[in-house]
């Protein structure tokens, strides 16, 4: 007689890469230097160095099968917007971005053009271009750009799971097998070290998964 099979599978997490050629990517990296101008406004011209509170991240992501990306420049929490760019075309490893945009300042309706360049160097973006707008008022900034913006990749963690406990209610006056395979429809199961009597407790058995071994099913039978 068997007992109900019981399956676990392990999953193992692994980092993106940075690379343009793959199918659907998102990306975040962190920007390291550049600089944030804007022009216009009781302020004249205004730059700032980068990074700041107020953009400390990039978000990228990519539709390799459509050959468009939508990039966001985040702020430290990497929840806060500073800048949306859309519907990016992607060639080889350069990403182009112009279309309307609406201005920065919330309470004024007005549309300008974001023209935009984002390449690739290694694990880096760099990022230039500007949102420009109708000069209509001196109290109105009409232009914000960003120059030699470079963000390099956040390494993604990889987890890696190096041991396996399975653990079932057990009878009294029983043998359990605990068994294993890697393919459910393909291999044939593998005792997990020894029988083990049942107390009418939670008994368990552990395994220890080898580096890079693949994903493991496993099950609990009754040894008449």
């Amino acid at each position: 007689m068997k007992l109900p099979v019981c399956l676990l599978a392990l999953l193992g997490w692994t980092g993106h890469v940075l690379a343009l050629d793959q199918p659907d990517q998102q990306i975040l990296c962190q920007i390291s230097s550049g600089s944030y101008t804007m022009v216009g406004g009781i302020w004249g011209e205004l730059e700032t160095r980068l990074p700041n509170p107020d953009q400390t991240f990039v978000h990228l992501k990519i539709n390799r099968t459509a050959n468009r990306a939508d990039l966001t420049i985040l702020g430290k929490d990497q929840r806060t917007v500073f800048l949306a760019l859309s519907n990016g075309i992607v060639t080889d490893s350069t990403i182009l971005f112009k279309h309307q945009v609406a201005h920065p300042y919330p309470d004024i309706e007005m549309l300008g053009t974001a023209d935009y360049v984002v390449t690739r160097a290694g694990n880096e973006l760099r990022i230039k271009g500007a949102r420009e707008f109708p000069v209509v008022c001196c109290d109105i900034p009409y232009y914000f750009a960003h120059t030699d913006v470079v963000a390099t990749e956040v390494p993604a963690p990889t987890i890696r799971v190096s041991e396996v406990e399975i653990c079932w209610s057990s009878s009294s006056n029983c043998t359990y097998q605990v068994q294993y395979r890697s393919d459910l429809g393909k291999d044939s199961w593998t005792d997990l070290g020894d029988p083990i009597r049942g107390n009418g407790a939670v008994i368990c058995a552990t395994d220890k998964i080898p580096q890079d071994a693949p994903q493991r099913l496993y099950r609990i039978i009754l040894i008449p």
